[in-house]
C-alpha cells in the first residue's frame, strides 16, 4: 500500500509522482524464465512488447535481470533484441512509438534496426527540485499538482520517485529511419540515416521498477572508410510535411527538405522535459539550408576540444 500525499505547502518543492512501467508482452512462441542474474530469461518464436502506444517487434529476445538501487524488485539490467524470421519483419527489429502516448517522450518515430542492445546504467540522484514561492500567483490555467488528480479505478496507485537510472539502447545496422522531434515550438517532422545509433533513455527509479521514460541524447554514427568503401555520413533532415515511411527518404526531393545536416557523427540531445535541446555535428559537418531558432545547431572548431 501507498501512503496518501501529503499536501504541498507555499516554499516546498513539488512531489515527483510517476506511474510504474507495465509492458504487455505476446511471445507467440514462448519462452524460459531465469530465477538468477547468470542466466538470462528467454522469449521467441516472435515477440510482441508494448508500452503506452510504444512497440517493439522482433524475433527473439533475451534479458538479464538485477536489483536496481532503491526499488524492492529486479530490473532489467541487460538484453540482447534479434531480428528473425519468426519476427513481424524477417530482417529488422521494429521500434516503433509514433503513436506512443507518453508527454515526455521527444521522439516519436520508426526504426529499424536488424538488432538492439539495452544496458543498463549505474542509478543517479535526482536533481534538486526548485522551491514554489508563496508569492508567486498559480494561472488559472495550470494543471492540478499530482496529488489532486483522482485515481482512476483500476489504475496503478502513483508513487514515489528515489533516482534516476539511465539505459543504453544500441541499435546495429539503424539505417533510414523517420518521426518527429519535440522543440519548443513543437512537433516537427525529420528522416534520417545512421550505420548505427545509440539511444540513451532515462527513467525515475520507483519501489516497484522504472516508470516515466524520456530521451536524455540521440547519437546518430554513419560508416567510417575501411574495407575499400568509402565514408559515409550520418544524416540528419528535417522536412517541411511529414512523410509516412522511413524507406521514402531514398526519392525525398530538394524541395520536400527544410534543412540538413551531415557529419560521421550526430548528438541529439533532450531537455529534462524531454524536448529537444541542440544538434551537434563533428569536424566534418556539412548544413545544407538554414536551421530555425528552435533548433540549436553546435559545430565544433577545428583545434579546440569539445
Amino acid at each position: 500500500m501507498v501512503d496518501p500525499i501529503e499536501p504541498v505547502e507555499p516554499g516546498e518543492p513539488p512531489v515527483p509522482v510517476v506511474t510504474p512501467i507495465v509492458l504487455r508482452v505476446n511471445a507467440r512462441g514462448g519462452g524460459a524464465w531465469s530465477p538468477n542474474d547468470k542466466d538470462p530469461s528467454k522469449l521467441f518464436g516472435g515477440v510482441d512488447l508494448t508500452y503506452e502506444g510504444a512497440e517493439v517487434a522482433c524475433d527473439r529476445l533475451a534479458y538479464w535481470q538485477t536489483a536496481l538501487k532503491g526499488a524492492k524488485r529486479s530490473f532489467l539490467d541487460h538484453a540482447r533484441i534479434d531480428s528473425g524470421p519468426d519476427g513481424r519483419d524477417p530482417d529488422h527489429v521494429i521500434f516503433d512509438s509514433r503513436k506512443a502516448t507518453l508527454p515526455q517522450l521527444g521522439f516519436r518515430g520508426l526504426m529499424t534496426p536488424v538488432s538492439v542492445e539495452v544496458v543498463r546504467q549505474p542509478v543517479e540522484p535526482l536533481p534538486p527540485a526548485k522551491p514554489i514561492s508563496a508569492a508567486t500567483p498559480t494561472p488559472a490555467h495550470a494543471p492540478k499538482p499530482p496529488s489532486a488528480d483522482p485515481v482512476v479505478a483500476g489504475s496503478p496507485a502513483p508513487v514515489l520517485a528515489t533516482g534516476l537510472v539511465p539505459f543504453r539502447v544500441l541499435l546495429h545496422r539503424l539505417g533510414d529511419f523517420s518521426g518527429e522531434l519535440q522543440t519548443a515550438e513543437g512537433w516537427a517532422p525529420y528522416v534520417g540515416w545512421a550505420d548505427e545509433a545509440e539511444l540513451v533513455l532515462v527513467g525515475d527509479v520507483v519501489e516497484t521498477g522504472v516508470a516515466k521514460p524520456r530521451f536524455r541524447s540521440l547519437v546518430l554514427t554513419g560508416h567510417a572508410a575501411q574495407d575499400g568503401q568509402p565514408r559515409k555520413r550520418a544524416r540528419l533532415q528535417r522536412l517541411k510535411q511529414p512523410i509516412a515511411d522511413a524507406a521514402a527518404t531514398k526519392v525525398l526531393k530538394a524541395e520536400a527538405i527544410d534543412w540538413a545536416i551531415e557529419s560521421l557523427t550526430i548528438t541529439v540531445t533532450f531537455t529534462p522535459e524531454g524536448r529537444l535541446e541542440r544538434v551537434a555535428g563533428g569536424l566534418d559537418t556539412l548544413i545544407i539550408g538554414t536551421p530555425g531558432l528552435d533548433t540549436p545547431v553546435e559545430v565544433p572548431e577545428a583545434g579546440k576540444p569539445r
